[in-house]
């Protein structure tokens, strides 16, 4: 346990939540929960989402934790881009909040809304899906992605999906700036909602462990020429990711397919 608590970082946990899509409550619970066994050290300043549904207000209340609902996001325009007006009320919907509360990092789950001014190298996003190209970008979310991976598995397109978590920029999904993907094979799903459940439980189980890296800079986006990431590999093995695990890179869907393997 970190003694000086006024040392730890101050964050902001950020649910996006839908009622077709929902599993932001789960998943912030678990995350709260490392939070209070000290697994992750930070303080929790802040739950934000754009919605104001009781479930994930309901976790923050449970941890004692301010909870924001955030308004006024502008829409998009036709060609899914925002005018240079919407992006400045974006700009300073982001820093109100920041401003407001001394957030030192951010930590989204994945977000829908643009992101603006806030420091890429300690904002995180986490998908429960690959960002690799054909699932992203509009349209391609929830289920969504999950119908897409169980239908290019039965199409002998793909062997596996994956878990990624990517630091966060102005460009939407930038598969550049991939901090993780941790593999999640297939072979035993017989559905759509198969695949959205086993990725969801290894969501669970990686993201805390990424999200405690970034705080504790065992994982550090350098900035440099370069454009790499820092990670301290002692750090990194004593959390155990699965094997096929890929740092600052892209994952290989296909992951060897065997036709003598395969169920379908």
């Amino acid at each position: 346990m970190n003694s000086n608590i006024s040392n730890l970082p101050r964050v902001w946990f950020f649910w996006t939540w839908e009622k077709e899509y929902w599993h932001g409550w789960s998943g912030i619970e678990k995350l709260l929960e490392k939070v209070k066994s000290w697994d992750i050290q930070a303080i929790v300043a802040l739950i934000v989402s754009n919605y104001s549904n009781w479930w994930v207000k309901e976790k923050a209340d449970k941890f004692n934790i301010p909870f924001h609902h955030m308004t006024g996001f502008p829409k998009r325009e036709s060609n899914w881009k925002f005018s240079e007006e919407n992006l400045q009320v974006i700009r300073e919907i982001y820093q109100k909040i920041i401003r407001e509360n001394n957030l030192e990092y951010v930590f989204l789950s994945w977000l829908l809304n643009y992101v603006a001014w806030l420091k890429p190298h300690k904002t995180v996003n986490v998908h429960p899906w690959p960002t690799q190209e054909g699932y992203g970008w509009k349209g391609m979310y929830g289920m969504h992605v999950h119908r897409k991976i169980w239908e290019d598995y039965k199409a002998w397109k793909i062997n596996q999906t994956c878990v990624t978590m990517h630091y966060v920029t102005d460009k939407f999904d930038d598969p550049k700036f991939t901090i993780v993907q941790v593999p999640v094979t297939l072979e035993d799903c017989n559905s759509e909602d198969d695949v959205k459940n086993k990725v969801n439980k290894m969501e669970h189980i990686i993201q805390w462990k990424i999200t405690q890296m970034v705080i504790s800079e065992a994982i550090k986006w350098t900035w440099n020429e370069n454009d790499k990431i820092e990670i301290d590999t002692d750090v990194a093995e004593s959390f155990k990711f699965l094997e096929g695990t890929v740092f600052w890179g892209m994952l290989d869907l296909q992951g060897g397919i065997s036709y003598e393997n395969r169920l379908i």
